[in-house]
């Protein structure tokens, strides 16, 4: 079934499946990658970038443990 798949293609059997091979882990991609938002979601999204809420004490303590655990220099 797959040479006579690869043989209407016009590709040889190693070309149809590895073309095969590569579609179909595109799609597993962009599946499990891609970001997929209403327009309401996108524009809260969007607001949120580019007007951050100012950091509350118990991010700034995560910040400084996470410095401190991973031994990130101070900026």
């Amino acid at each position: 079934m797959i040479q006579r798949a690869a043989d209407h293609s016009g590709a040889t059997l190693s070309q149809f499946l590895i073309e095969s091979a590569m579609d179909r882990a595109r799609s597993v991609i962009e599946r499990t990658e891609t970001l997929h938002l209403s327009m309401a979601d996108a524009d809260a999204l969007f607001a949120a970038l580019e007007n951050p809420p100012k950091a509350n004490n118990k991010l700034v303590k995560a910040a400084q443990h996470y410095r401190d655990t991973v031994n990130v220099p101070h900026r």
